[in-house]
């Protein structure tokens, strides 16, 4: 009988370094595997000023000027996504790089509705999976029911 016990603890004590070695043998706290440059944030999101919102005709929500909310698919890196970007006169000025979500300020749109258009010909590029506007309000309807 003593030696069950014995064996047991053996086992047990076995057992718990065994899930300490394997618990701690991998970097915790990373969202997807991939690393950012030391120094340099995985989400940071751009901050408009009064003077960038403007209020959508369509939706009557506030929405920013001449930002574009694009969404990458994975099989375009960093590189490839700052090129993409300078490509169509936009700057990176808010990412979320582990939902690959970047919010890029586009320079020649002089109006909402050119804005509109490019967000709808981005759509057609590879490697780009969502476009959006970048909306600073919510609508608010009394009979939505959360």
């Amino acid at each position: 009988m003593k030696e069950r016990v014995g064996m047991r603890r053996e086992f047990a004590l076995l057992f718990i370094l065994v899930l300490l070695f394997t618990g701690c043998s991998k970097k915790m706290g990373g969202s997807d595997g991939a690393s950012s440059k030391k120094g340099e944030a995985s989400s940071k999101f751009y901050t408009p000023s009064p003077d960038d919102i403007v209020k959508d005709p369509q939706t009557g929500l506030d929405m920013t000027k001449n930002i574009l909310n694009i969404t990458f698919s994975r099989k375009m890196d960093e590189a490839a996504i700052k090129t993409f970007v300078s490509s169509i006169g936009g700057e990176i000025v808010g990412q979320d790089r582990a939902a690959r979500l970047y919010q890029v300020r586009i320079k020649s749109a002089a109006s909402i509705d050119d804005l509109d258009k490019l967000a709808k010909k981005l759509l057609a590029e590879n490697g780009v999976e969502v476009v959006s506007n970048n909306f600073v309000s919510v609508h608010t309807d009394p009979f939505y029911v959360r």
